[in-house]
């Protein structure tokens, strides 16, 4: 079996161009989400080259990790651990597409999600994240949220 991977949506911050990527793994033939871990993350490391990846480190999974992946037929629902309390929905974006899309509550209400931004400042190890803002569309708007970490 052969697969592909499609990315579903990113972190930016505000450290650097460098973004957190959420992908799917998917079945080359079927398009279909290939095992019960189906959801990868990694670094796309744009301050070195726009086609330059590298895998997280052993940390970074507390702040970017999955903490939860549920898979039921085409659709996986995530948890993230920054965010253990958002659903995350992952599914087909119509019965015969080959594309997936991912919503969540945002703002009050479920919208399709885009991405992430994460502004952290300097810490004793490790950056402390002060707010993440969520960002998506709903009825052909974008739409966004903030909550503060701090």
């Amino acid at each position: 079996m052969h697969q592909t991977r499609q990315d579903i949506f990113f972190v930016r911050r505000n450290t650097n161009r460098n973004e957190v990527r959420y992908a799917l793994q998917l079945d080359s033939e079927t398009h279909a989400p290939v095992g019960a871990a189906p959801v990868v993350v990694y670094w796309q490391m744009l301050e070195k080259g726009p086609d330059i990846t590298e895998p997280l480190t052993l940390i970074e999974p507390m702040a970017f990790g999955v903490a939860s992946q549920r898979v039921e037929g085409e659709t996986v629902t995530i948890r993230l651990n920054s965010l253990p309390d958002r659903d995350i929905r992952i599914f087909r974006a119509g019965s015969e597409a080959k594309t997936y899309r991912a919503t969540t509550r945002i703002a009050g209400a479920e919208a399709e999600l885009t991405d992430f931004y994460a502004f952290a400042e300097k810490g004793f190890l490790v950056p402390q994240v002060k707010y993440i803002e969520i960002h998506g569309i709903r009825d052909g708007q974008q739409v966004s949220e903030k909550i503060d970490k701090k």
